[in-house]
């Protein structure tokens, strides 16, 4: 083998190597390359260039310019993600927007969207075109989701998501990316259920008629062979959820040398990290103590002395005038049903401050040991890596301890629910408020909603008077 490769072969016999020697991120990467190699092999014509052809014989065709330019789309596509379309992904593309070729489709996409931060020209098609990603189409098909007909059919999405609002919609993988790297930085979405919609509400059936023992209203009876008229099973009940979408906007900065600098991806890497971490953080905290007013329902009233909205949120009391005790905090997981409180769910965890979690690693027994960190952590030294057994997440978005103050809250995040609308888009402004300063505003409009759905899931703590 030559010492650089340049063949499928070459780029397997190192992913074979590398997956011997149990490097297998070097075994991925290399098995990426030959798959690139290979999608431009295929393109290459058989006949040697060099070789004369035979009386008679017809002179091959080289490929197209835009078979070439496909290919290597298609090449840098594999690349970066790995994997081609599923066969049925790509059929859905074709009845959308008229071609299977989805790799091409976001590599115009993304060079109109960036021109478009650039220059605030765009094209007209591509402008408001709401590009799905291959996962939102995927899952589309896996939940049963029509193609092209039906109230919320794919197309009906790709339709109905298109705003009428200026600005450009940037592609559904950014949105999906974003929504991806914010769990991160925050509580509720890491934890919470969540849905896509192209409408302006979307609507939930919930069970009604549960308490600790029960999910619902429906009970057994037993009886004799030969029963008496009556109930044996009372009717299941339900009501409904309506989670209303609603718009937020972050406004970015960039200078106008930047933007001139042809090197940089501006979507992806100017825009979305200057956005994500304060959109992230922005959405938490609506989520946990939003007022559902032209914002998403959070889970506490406020941050204040603002108990839940939802009553069949569990609410414990902390046992000490505006304090906390180790013996309220031990019994909050138990004002649950014990299914709502598994230890190895990933979407069960307490959520309190840094301050609160200073307050209760102090908290010692008769004889000064600290109850958390050497009695229910799991380890002695520094941060222990549970409270009692459950996992927490630090967040400066709740109350701090005080007098009616409701500074922890546990339970199955599952049970808030949020709703993304399909359809980011970005709007460029430039003009003479800005000229002094050398630079151009970005506004990044989303929609979204949130709110408790399934209250009997969650648990806080309220510090007495």
């Amino acid at each position: 083998m030559s010492a650089t490769p340049t063949t499928v072969f070459d780029y397997t016999q190192l992913a074979r190597a590398a997956i011997l020697a149990g490097n297998l991120d070097e075994a991925e990467t290399y098995t990426k390359q030959a798959k690139a190699v290979k999608a431009v092999d295929d393109l290459t014509p058989k006949v040697d260039p060099s070789a004369r052809p035979q009386f008679g014989a017809t002179e091959p065709e080289p490929p197209k310019p835009e078979a070439i330019e496909g290919a290597a789309v298609k090449a840098a596509y594999i690349m970066k993600f790995g994997k081609d379309l599923d066969s049925d992904v790509a059929q859905i593309y074709k009845e959308l927007y008229g071609t299977a070729n989805y790799p091409m489709l976001r590599a115009m996409k993304m060079a109109d969207v960036n021109n478009y931060l650039r220059t605030n020209r765009c094209d007209p098609k591509l402008e408001k075109m709401v590009l799905l990603a291959p996962e939102q189409i995927m899952a589309a098909i896996v939940s049963g989701v029509p193609v092209a007909s039906g109230t919320y059919s794919i197309k009906a999405t790709q339709v109905e998501a298109q705003d009428t609002l200026g600005g450009v919609l940037v592609p559904e993988e950014i949105n999906q990316e974003w929504i991806q790297r914010a769990p991160g930085l925050t509580v509720v979405r890491a934890r919470a259920r969540k849905f896509n919609t192209s409408r302006d509400a979307l609507s939930f059936i919930v069970r009604t008629g549960g308490n600790k023992k029960y999910v619902g209203a429906i009970r057994s009876k037993m009886t004799s062979e030969s029963p008496s008229a009556g109930t044996y099973n009372s009717n299941a009940t339900f009501g409904k959820v309506a989670i209303p979408v609603h718009v937020n906007l972050t406004k970015v900065f960039t200078s106008k040398s930047m933007l001139e600098d042809a090197g940089v991806d501006m979507l992806k890497d100017v825009l979305m990290p200057e956005f994500t971490s304060e959109a992230a953080l922005n959405e938490d905290q609506k989520f946990l103590t939003g007022t559902g007013a032209d914002e998403p329902q959070g889970i506490l009233k406020d941050l204040t002395t603002g108990g839940p909205y939802n009553t069949d949120i569990s609410v414990q009391n902390s046992g000490a005038s505006a304090a906390i005790t180790f013996d309220a905090l031990v019994n909050i997981p138990f004002t649950l049903a014990g299914q709502y409180r598994a230890r190895k769910s990933e979407s069960v965890a307490f959520a309190f401050t840094s301050t609160t979690a200073g307050l209760l690693s102090q908290l010692k027994d008769g004889t000064g040991r600290y109850l958390w960190a050497e009695m229910y952590g799991n380890n002695a030294v520094g941060n222990p890596d549970t409270l009692r057994g459950w996992a927490y997440a630090e967040t400066e978005q709740l109350p701090e301890v005080a007098a009616n103050a409701y500074p922890i809250i546990f339970g199955d995040w599952s049970g808030y629910r949020i709703v993304d609308r399909i359809g980011m888009s970005v709007q460029r402004y430039d003009d003479s408020a800005l000229a002094d300063t050398d630079s151009v505003a970005f506004y990044v409009r989303r929609r979204f909603g949130g709110m408790v759905a399934e209250g009997w899931k969650l648990a806080c703590m309220k510090c007495s008077t």
